[in-house]
């Protein structure tokens, strides 16, 4: 009998095992190839740069009580750690600020997402008109991010296409005035 048991249960489970039922295939995953080939996933992604704008970083957050701050219109009422806020306050953030450090990246991370749009609209077999209508929306965004950095940090790195390695994972900083010449083109 006990043999007789294990002998049930262990074709049971060689069948669970080899059976085709227990293969996943999901339908919701975007892959490379299919992120940009209908108009659905380019508004999907772009969605996502405009979704990336609000996070606690953002016009949300950080980057909203830093603007509120410095431009002391607003009175302080704030329990925050003082180092980082009253940096803010005298305009003298340092890179080792925290706070500082997660607003930055937050700027870099819409505009890697509007790159990787960018980069990828000439691949897509979408029509003509909605690329170019896309591609303008994700310049736009871009533009915004490149023109906060600007007015909070001066000189930052201009990236306008996405790291291939990583050796051009770090870009120096460039001169404020070249960001405005990409911003004004990204605006035409």
């Amino acid at each position: 009998m006990k043999h007789n048991i294990f002998l049930i249960f262990a074709v049971a489970v060689s069948c669970l095992i080899s059976c085709d039922f227990l293969e996943q295939y999901p339908t919701t995953s975007l892959s490379e190839g299919t992120a940009y080939s209908s108009e659905e996933s380019l508004e999907a992604g772009l969605i996502g740069c405009y979704a990336s704008m609000q996070a606690n970083a953002g016009w949300q957050g950080e980057f909203t009580e830093y603007v509120n701050l410095a431009s002391g219109l607003i009175r302080w009422k704030s329990n925050r750690s003082t180092e980082n806020w009253t940096q803010t306050l005298t305009m003298s953030m340092f890179p080792r600020n925290t706070k500082n450090e997660v607003t930055y990246n937050f700027f870099y991370a819409i505009i890697y997402q509007c790159n990787k749009i960018i980069e990828n609209l000439p691949g897509s077999p979408v029509d003509q008109a909605f690329k170019t209508e896309i591609e303008a929306e994700a310049k736009l965004i871009r533009a915004i991010a490149y023109f906060s950095l600007v007015r909070l940090y001066g000189d930052v790195p201009l990236i306008v296409e996405t790291a291939k390695n990583v050796q051009e994972m770090s870009k120096p900083r460039v001169s404020y005035m070249k960001i405005y010449e990409q911003i004004i083109s990204d605006l035409e």
